[in-house]
């Protein structure tokens, strides 16, 4: 058998690759159209997006909120994103790592990353960990996004 000429192929998954990334882009934008999702939800306030961290301790509810997050950093459309813990009844060290993450994505990209409304569960993991110092936590969203 004759080997399939290797260029076809890759073009044909270098032009999926852009879709995907396409896709990606264009579901951040609507997203970031003030939206309720299964993850949480999000607004635009001024110049920043707002994500509800979910309440929810599925591991699902959870992966797909770090997903989005994780898109909405990328596509880096807003220069400030914060997220509202007001709701938040458990915490875990993935879900620590999953903001960890975020923050330093934001700073890579010259973004801002603030933590607004943490309650005593997520204050006490911060704490802990020490992240408290590393995080910009604010007492409300509207502080967060003036700031």
């Amino acid at each position: 058998h004759p080997k399939p000429h290797p260029e076809p192929l890759l073009k044909a998954l270098d032009h999926l690759n852009r879709m995907r990334v396409d896709e990606g882009r264009a579901m951040a934008r609507d997203l970031a159209e003030n939206v309720s999702t299964i993850e949480g939800e999000l607004r635009k306030i001024e110049d920043a997006v707002v994500l509800t961290f979910p309440e929810s301790r599925a591991e699902e509810s959870r992966r797909a909120f770090n997903d989005l997050l994780r898109e909405i950093v990328r596509e880096g459309v807003h220069p400030k994103v914060v997220i509202d813990l007001g709701e938040v009844t458990w915490f875990s060290s993935l879900d620590l790592g999953g903001l960890v993450f975020a923050l330093r994505e934001c700073n890579e990209r010259g973004l801002r990353f603030m933590l607004a409304r943490v309650g005593p569960r997520v204050r006490g993991v911060l704490e802990a960990t020490k992240m408290d110092q590393v995080f910009s936590i604010h007492d409300s969203v509207e502080s967060a996004v003036v700031a």
